[in-house]
């Protein structure tokens, strides 16, 4: 970051439930999204990407 001229003004750290609930909710809302647009790849493609990042959350 600082070497593309930004300087960090301030930071820091969301708890763990924050991140709990953020997943939690997100897997209980997967399915039900891509029911609702079913057969549009992009959406298949943007859940797969959740469901990816939800995977690599869970192995911290």
């Amino acid at each position: 970051m600082q070497k593309a001229g930004y300087l960090p003004v301030a930071t820091y750290m969301l708890p763990k439930t924050t991140w709990d609930d953020y997943y939690g909710w997100q897997a209980s809302r997967r399915a039900s999204f891509l029911k609702q647009h079913q057969g549009n790849n992009a959406v298949k493609e943007f859940v797969a990407t959740m469901q990816h990042e939800a995977e690599l959350y869970d192995k911290v």
